[in-house]
């Protein structure tokens, strides 16, 4: 587990190809995706506490509800973050979150009334604290899924989204990647920078140069 700097507050959280997003706030830390397995939040959450000690992880984001982007979800309800789930998503997690896992219990299982909760939204959900905000964004009408979410930090301009498009690894175009354009701009999002759950950290202009290319 890396944490590769995005811009003041944002950080890439780089495992071996599932990644998350990592966001400081002021007294605490919110997480966009839990991906993959359980070993990789507990990794992550020890990445965090050595890079931000003293702030806990209070927010997990999902993006969407795919198992491989929700393996580890588990694990950071049992740090006690709010998992927060799009209202489309709240069915899918809420089996994942609270299915019994006893035998042997696993750690929200021994997390007990620590645990975190799942908290809902429709539309766009906005955390904010000082000067740093994060905003959740869902939206409809993706090949890939519905709904998918985005997220978004205005200070530094960055969006991270889950397998609509890789960054920075010389991926072509597709439907899916020329949605997520779409849905950026009926947003009305001021982005600069690109930050995947699969693939790097990219500029905006490999991606607009991409979608154009898919249109040719």
């Amino acid at each position: 587990m890396n944490l590769v700097k995005v811009s003041n507050g944002v950080y890439h959280a780089q495992a071996f190809r599932h990644h998350s997003m990592v966001v400081e706030f002021p007294t605490f830390v919110a997480v966009v995706e839990a991906p993959y397995l359980d070993t990789q939040s507990r990794m992550l959450a020890k990445a965090v506490a050595e890079q931000f000690p003293n702030k806990p992880i209070k927010y997990a984001a999902v993006t969407h509800f795919h198992f491989d982007h929700i393996g580890g979800v588990r694990a950071m309800a049992a740090l006690g973050a709010t998992i927060l789930v799009a209202k489309g998503h709240e069915p899918a997690l809420r089996k994942v979150l609270e299915a019994p896992h006893t035998h042997p219990p696993d750690d929200l299982a021994k997390a007990g009334d620590k645990a975190g909760k799942i908290e809902t939204y429709e539309g766009t959900k906005e955390i904010k604290e000082g000067n740093q905000s994060l905003q959740l964004i869902s939206f409809s009408g993706s090949p890939h899924t519905e709904p998918m979410v985005m997220a978004y930090v205005p200070s530094g301009r960055a969006l991270f989204q889950s397998d609509l498009w890789f960054p920075s690894i010389k991926a072509p175009g597709s439907p899916a990647a020329a949605q997520l354009m779409e849905a950026i701009q009926m947003a009305k999002l001021k982005v600069d920078t690109m930050v995947g759950g699969h693939g790097l950290i990219g500029p905006y202009a490999e991606f607009t140069k991409a979608i154009a290319a898919l249109k040719k």
